[in-house]
């Protein structure tokens, strides 16, 4: 039997509606399950010594070899260095600057590290760590604790630093990232109290994986994941498990991978 054309559009109409229903349920349980959130992905702490005289905000660090990178990573932050790649740079630094800088320093008398050693200084603790390539939604807490290790994050901004709270006050951090690292250095000069830094940094390592629920499509978890309905960089990560990108199901899991991976 042929229905009239005004039955016909009716029921195309409640048609599309069931799709578009079955596509915004599929869409908020993806929203709910594939939620990309950031984590720690690395972190480190050390110990750092008393400086001088405490009356003095934020000395530069004691002229020593040990404090040689952090003069090298607050010039990095200020711009006043300028390399290349921070991790070829970390290499030779360590490998071939140090010996240098300390021959320097005897053919001078020790001239060449006055500048950096005055009457009041800070002892400083410097770090590099590495981030994974692909990292995405990168950031950086430094925090400061004095014996207890209980850490208090340092967010007062003073130029490129970030001063540290009481009770682990005359301290600051500064750090800057260069390519995928991170160099830090944390100075304390309290002229009594030692100091604990702890820098924590944080993202989302890709490739992600994902459990597939009931309701979801690939159109669904692509626009939860990436924002955009790019279903198929999903089926083209995982092409060798999807026979029809329009047939996936629940308990089956699926490579996601970073925004910055292009789709080929």
């Amino acid at each position: 039997m042929i229905l009239p054309l005004y039955e016909r559009l009716a029921l195309n109409r409640l048609s599309c509606g069931f799709q578009i229903l079955i596509l915004l349920s599929g869409l908020f349980a993806s929203l709910a399950h594939c939620q990309v959130q950031s984590g720690l992905i690395a972190a480190k702490e050390f110990y750092v010594d008393h400086g001088d005289y405490s009356d003095v905000d934020n000395p530069p660090c004691r002229g020593s070899e040990d404090n040689v990178l952090a003069d090298i990573v607050q010039g990095l932050a200020h711009a006043t260095i300028v390399i290349p790649s921070l991790g070829q740079f970390v290499g030779s630094f360590i490998d071939q600057s140090l010996p240098a800088v300390r021959e320097l320093a005897k053919q001078s008398g020790g001239d060449l590290l006055k500048p950096l050693a005055p009457n009041r200084y800070a002892n400083c603790g410097t770090v590099f760590l590495q981030v994974l390539p692909g990292t995405t939604n990168l950031s950086v807490k430094v925090l400061a604790a004095e014996g207890d290790k209980h850490y208090q994050e340092c967010t007062e901004r003073a130029g490129q630093f970030l001063k540290c709270p009481q009770p682990a006050g005359w301290s600051a951090w500064i750090w800057k990232q260069d390519g995928d690292f991170i160099g830090a250095t944390y100075k304390n000069w309290s002229h009594d109290r030692a100091r604990n830094g702890r820098i924590e940094v944080y993202g989302i390592l890709w490739p992600l994986k994902h459990t597939v629920i009931k309701g979801e499509s690939l159109s669904t978890i692509s626009l939860a994941t990436y924002g955009r309905f790019i279903w198929g960089k999903v089926y083209r990560a995982n092409v060798k498990d999807i026979d029809d990108p329009d047939l996936i199901y629940p308990g089956q899991v699926l490579l996601l991978l970073s925004p910055k991976t292009p789709i080929r």
